[in-house]
């Protein structure tokens, strides 16, 4: 009696809600509520506006941003590498959070992030921003570095999540 269509191309409703996919059914400890919700949805309607119209491409990076917004909730445009922990978790990464015997490890070191996504990096030399070494404790640097949502975006776009 009350249903209606919510007009999302296929791929951005597996990445709502996919088992496999399903990248906001995979945010660890995420609670939204009904207009938090609503902006995810409005966001990834207008991913598929755009992919209707074959735009792809940017149809897969607003849907990028849809997620990248549930964890930059302040509009920074950068997350820390804690911050980013979550986001990359969400987006199936979950091999870059076990130690080296296979024990879970909730930890995200900037060398784990390096390794995983060297080839990508090798091209973008500088990008990810860090203090520097004067200032900050080299035990606690990993702490201060900074991740851009150009970044996120081109390892979603490179990776075809």
């Amino acid at each position: 009696m009350f249903r209606f269509r919510v007009p999302l191309h296929p791929k951005n409703l597996a990445q709502l809600i996919h088992p496999f996919q399903g990248y906001l059914t995979a945010f660890p400890g995420l609670q939204l509520d009904f207009p938090g919700l609503l902006d995810v949805y409005e966001n990834q309607i207008a991913a598929s506006y755009e992919k209707t119209f074959g735009r792809e491409l940017l149809g897969d990076e607003l849907s990028c941003l849809s997620f990248w917004l549930l964890k930059d909730v302040e509009n920074k445009g950068w997350l820390t590498l804690d911050e980013l922990k979550t986001l990359l978790y969400a987006f199936r990464f979950d091999h870059l959070f076990v130690d080296d015997i296979g024990k879970p490890d909730d930890v995200l070191t900037l060398e784990k992030f390096k390794a995983e996504f060297k080839f990508h990096l090798k091209f973008k030399p500088g990008e990810i921003l860090m203090p520097p070494p004067a200032t900050t404790d080299p035990s606690d640097i990993d702490r201060h570095v900074i991740i851009r949502f150009d970044l996120v975006r081109d390892l979603f776009l490179e990776r075809g999540l």
